[in-house]
């Protein structure tokens, strides 16, 4: 599989969705070609944001510069998409105004929200040598993006991004192999400062997607998840057979598997991409151990993500209703009102529940 069918199968498709084929019978879930042709179709009607998650791709997939990933480059072309100065009015009633709540515009933005968090992920995760070209790559006047992030190699600056992009996708039920990486990488330094990030009313739309993808998780292991054995001669991602690194080699954080069932991958993007599978068997679930640097300022970090926990005005969010949601449980907010449109992504006789929550201090404790 090349790079941009990685990035593609990270980023566009809910992991809910099968990489191939038909879905199986009975789900309401679009298959993962729906996802695929849902942005084609929008570039083909001349859709310039489709364009434009296009290329944010291209970019990270390194077929647009230098023959390497860019990540400034991909959020450069996203920036305005996932940067909306567009907030809810107070008088707004969908029942007679849903200007702005288009299906299709709200499927190309969880796309571009899912993109946008895998950059800062990898932005957040990076070696110092590759946050030194990101540093670099930012200087470069074809990415001028002062005007929505102050330092590109801010490690902290970078997770918090990934982890609100994460959420805008998760909230609109849009949960893409990305949105669970970068989710996981988040409530992994959030608990390495002895918090719980279901406390954190920004990002509890994430927090529920990522505790619905670990009870799927526990509902397929069988057998006690035993690990297949390391296969010493090829990358441990599906389809993938090379026996050398390639493009800069995997990323650094490892697992506690035993060593002969802890796998090889010869990229970061078949690391990315198996993860999510591996976690079935892997020995430290659910968990990316931050970066060294990020753990080293303890104080900051801890400072930083306990003041999250205090709203100094109630939050508000647009969601996609899931079946599995406890309304009754106060953390999931307050529901102001809903509707129904058709699916975001065009399955057919398929409509999905908005809901208008907010959110306050109260409700989180």
């Amino acid at each position: 599989m090349d790079k941009g069918s990685q990035i593609e199968e990270l980023c566009l498709y809910d992991y809910r969705s099968l990489p191939t084929g038909d879905q199986p019978s009975g789900s309401s879930r679009p298959p993962a070609r729906q996802y695929r042709f849902h942005l084609e179709s929008q570039i083909a009607n001349g859709n310039t944001t489709a364009l434009d998650i296009e290329l944010a791709m291209r970019y990270l997939a390194g077929t647009e510069f230098e023959n390497r990933p860019c990540e400034e480059g991909a959020l450069f072309f996203l920036d305005p998409i996932v940067n909306p100065q567009r907030e809810i009015p107070e008088d707004w009633d969908p029942a007679t105004d849903s200007d702005g709540h288009n299906p299709s515009t709200e499927a190309l933005s969880a796309q571009a929200h899912s993109i946008a968090a895998y950059a800062y992920f990898r932005k957040y995760m990076a070696c110092p040598d590759e946050l030194r070209a990101i540093v670099r790559d930012r200087s470069d006047d074809r990415f001028p993006r002062m005007t929505y992030q102050t330092r590109a190699d801010d490690q902290l600056e970078n997770i918090l991004c990934a982890a609100r992009h994460a959420t805008h996708a998760a909230a609109i039920d849009f949960v893409s192999p990305a949105v669970l990486i970068a989710g996981f990488a988040f409530k992994t330094l959030v608990e390495r400062v002895d918090l719980d990030l279901a406390r954190i009313p920004l990002y509890r739309p994430l927090w529920r997607a990522l505790d619905r993808w670990q009870r799927d998780l526990s509902a397929e292991e069988t057998g006690g998840g035993k690990a297949p054995e390391r296969n010493e001669e090829a990358c441990g991602a599906a389809g993938c057979t090379r026996t050398t690194q390639h493009g800069g080699g995997p990323r650094g954080w490892g697992c506690e598997c035993a060593s002969d069932l802890k796998p090889w991958y010869c990229s970061k993007e078949c690391q990315d991409i198996d993860w999510l599978n591996h976690q079935k068997t892997c020995a430290m679930k659910c968990t990316i151990p931050p970066p060294f640097t990020i753990m080293s300022k303890y104080g900051v970090l801890s400072a930083v993500l306990k003041g999250m926990m205090v709203l100094t005005e109630p939050i508000e969010h647009l969601e996609i209703l899931t079946d599995d949601e406890d309304l009754l449980d106060p953390r999931n907010g307050t529901m102001l009102c809903d509707f129904d449109l058709p699916c975001p992504f065009g399955t057919p006789d398929r409509e999905v529940h908005y809901v208008l929550k907010r959110y306050d201090l109260l409700d989180i404790l």
